[in-house]
């Protein structure tokens, strides 16, 4: 579990088929309401071994969740709010 003293962001890097993608949301959530710290899930998209990734990514923060499709663009979005609201990154 993140700690919001120790880290002002928890990034996740994963590779989730389209089965697995709302156990691994539901997570990430729960993660976020325990720790409070924004959380930012990346998935691969396209082959991945013996699967295919399916993208939809996610987001938690005191803000709102948000996940989306569109994944360079949510990707950006995230980082660029993150950053002009200047609670996340310094």
């Amino acid at each position: 579990m993140c700690r919001k003293e120790e880290a002002s962001l928890y990034l996740a890097s994963v590779a989730k088929p389209d089965r697995a993608i709302k156990q691994a949301h539901e997570h990430y959530q729960n993660l976020y309401l325990k720790s409070k710290t924004p959380i930012l899930m990346v998935n691969a998209v396209g082959n991945c071994e013996d699967f295919e990734a399916c993208g939809k990514s996610g987001m938690w923060s005191a803000q709102n969740r948000i996940s989306g499709d569109g994944e360079e663009v949510f990707v950006w979005m995230f980082l660029f709010r993150c950053h002009s609201s200047k609670t996340l990154i310094r």
